[in-house]
């Protein structure tokens, strides 16, 4: 027969046993790093690179949302106003990326 059979590595993954796969040499460590995150069982966040201007945009999406939605609350009296003490810190960064 020639050869092992068995090895004598410990289980390194938690999900069992693994396979070989290729992929490029300059995504390995991210790739390897996205199965570890899975194999605990955490989720993943995918970030992707948007710059201020689309940023700025989603933000006024939201605005406008929260907008539409308001006095749908039978506790909401007034007119919607983006400028209260609840909205602070929302407008805090939404300055800060208008710099």
């Amino acid at each position: 027969m020639g050869g092992r059979t068995k090895t004598t590595f410990k289980e390194t993954w938690n999900h069992g046993q693994t396979i070989s796969i290729r992929v490029p040499r300059n995504l390995k460590t991210q790739v390897l790093k996205l199965a570890r995150q899975l194999d605990k069982g955490e989720k993943l966040i995918v970030y992707s690179k948007i710059n201020k201007c689309q940023l700025l945009n989603i933000l006024d999406d939201f605005i406008e949302l929260k907008r539409s939605q308001y006095g749908q609350n039978g506790s909401q009296k007034g007119r919607f106003s983006p400028t209260t003490r609840g909205w602070d810190v929302f407008n805090q960064l939404y300055d800060y990326l208008k710099k």
